[in-house]
């Protein structure tokens, strides 16, 4: 899908690819799913080497990665963080992976 949307954008001189991926692919595990954690951390190796072979293209490739917490709010964040992606407010960001975490890390 990236291959044929970047060819489409390129045409049309740029744009944004928001792949959705997972904190389990950052620093999350999970007790277990060793297919689902690489499958995400693959993505973000993805996002990451897209991003800089389409950058010359004007095409930005980012990732969201929300926490394992399956709720409506969760959903609207996400949502909301990939329509900021999308818009010219990010131009600046390429090639990120954004968690979703609600700041677990931090305490």
């Amino acid at each position: 899908c990236t291959q044929l949307l970047s060819r489409v954008m390129a045409d049309e001189g740029g744009g944004a690819i928001v792949n959705l991926a997972s904190s389990i692919g950052t620093t999350t595990t999970l007790p277990e799913g060793v297919s689902y954690a690489s499958s995400k951390a693959g993505l973000l190796g993805l996002t990451r080497q897209t991003a800089r072979e389409l950058a010359p293209l004007g095409i930005r490739v980012n990732a969201v990665c929300p926490a394992v917490d399956d709720t409506p709010q969760a959903d609207a964040d996400a949502a909301n963080v990939v329509l900021f992606l999308c818009s010219s407010g990010a131009n600046a960001i390429n090639g990120q992976a954004i968690e979703l975490d609600g700041g677990a890390p931090a305490g």
